[in-house]
C-alpha cells in the first residue's frame, strides 16, 4: 500500500490545520471579549448598585429619631445627638461610626461610646455610658458665676445636657472658682465622713472649708495624710457642738490634734475645750 503523500496533499492538509488554529484562536479571543465585557457589567453593576444604595431615601438618617440612644443613666438624649454632631439628611452608608464614637468621648460627658449602623430599618443605634454627678458646682470666674455639676473625677459636666429627677440632684455643693485640688481624693474621704458634709468652699485652695452638721469646718489646704483624721475629729465634737451655737464661728481643723474656735471674719482663735465657747454674736 502505497502511504506517500502528494505535495498537493500536503499543501491541503497545511492549509486545512492553518483555518483550524485561526477559527481556535478567533473562538479564545471572542470567549475573552465575553469574559471582559461580563467583568465591565459586573464592575459597572456593583458601582451603580452602591451610588443607589448611598442616595437611596430608605438607607438615609433623616431626622434625629432615627438615632437611638441607650444606657444615658443622666445625660438626655438631645444632648447626646448634639455632640455627634450630625447634619441631617445624612447617608448612613457614609457615616464613620468610629469618628462618631472618638466624638462622643471627646465631649467630657461620656464614658464609653459604642456606635452601630443599622439597615433595616435605617438608624444609628448608640450605648454609652454617661458620667454620674457628685456635687452641684458654683464656679465663679471675672465675677461671673457659672452653675454645672462635676463627677466623682472633677471632670466638669454642663448642666443643660442633663435631666435629674429629685432624688438625683447631688446633696452636696461645690463652691470654687477654679478647679479644686484633690477633689477625687476629698470627695472619697467625703464618702466615709462619719459627720456628714454638706458644702465644699474652695474658692480658696489653702483654706478649704466645709459646710458640716456641727457646722462650719476649716481643714486649710487639702492633705490627704489628714483629711480623714480631720473628719474624725469633727465628729468627735459633735456632742460639744449640741451645747453650743456656732452661726457666728468656725472650728478651725486644720490641726486636728489641736481643735481651735475662731469667729468669722476674726483673727484671733481659741483651743476647743469642754469649756470653750463661741463669741458674742456679731450683730
Amino acid at each position: 500500500m502505497n502511504t506517500s503523500f502528494t505535495n498537493e496533499e500536503l499543501r491541503d492538509s497545511a492549509t486545512r490545520t492553518l483555518r483550524e488554529r485561526r477559527r481556535q484562536l478567533r473562538r479564545e479571543r471572542q470567549i475573552r471579549t465575553l469574559k471582559v465585557s461580563w467583568q465591565v457589567l459586573l464592575l459597572g453593576g456593583i458601582v451603580g448598585g452602591v451610588i443607589w444604595g448611598v442616595t437611596r431615601p430608605d438607607w438615609t438618617i433623616s431626622k434625629p429619631q432615627q438615632v437611638s440612644i441607650v444606657g444615658n443613666q443622666s445625660l438626655t438624649e438631645g444632648a447626646v445627638r448634639n455632640m455627634l454632631g450630625l447634619r441631617y439628611p445624612a447617608s448612613l452608608l457614609q457615616i464613620e461610626p468610629q469618628a462618631l464614637n472618638a466624638k462622643l468621648l471627646s465631649q467630657g460627658s461620656v464614658v464609653k461610646a459604642t456606635v452601630h449602623r443599622e439597615l433595616m430599618p435605617p438608624r444609628l443605634y448608640i450605648q454609652i455610658r454617661d458620667r454620674l454627678p457628685v456635687a452641684v458646682v458654683d464656679r465663679t470666674i471675672n465675677n461671673k458665676v457659672t452653675k454645672g455639676l462635676l463627677d466623682e473625677t472633677g471632670q466638669w459636666l454642663p448642666l443643660t445636657s442633663y435631666r435629674l429627677k429629685a432624688d438625683q440632684v447631688p446633696n452636696l455643693r461645690l463652691i470654687s472658682s477654679q478647679s479644686c485640688p484633690g477633689w477625687s481624693e476629698l470627695y472619697r474621704a467625703i464618702q466615709q465622713s462619719p459627720v456628714q458634709i454638706s458644702e465644699v468652699n474652695c474658692q480658696d485652695p489653702l483654706h478649704l472649708t466645709l459646710a458640716t452638721e456641727i457646722g462650719m469646718v476649716q481643714i486649710g489646704e487639702f492633705d490627704r495624710t489628714k483629711i480623714y483624721k480631720q473628719l474624725q475629729r469633727a465628729h468627735e465634737l459633735r456632742d460639744w457642738q449640741q451645747s453650743t451655737s456656732l452661726k457666728n464661728a468656725i472650728v478651725d481643723l486644720e490641726n486636728p490634734q489641736s481643735p481651735k474656735l475662731q469667729e468669722i471674719g476674726g483673727k484671733s482663735a481659741v483651743p476647743i475645750t469642754s469649756d470653750t465657747k463661741p463669741p458674742v454674736q456679731i450683730r
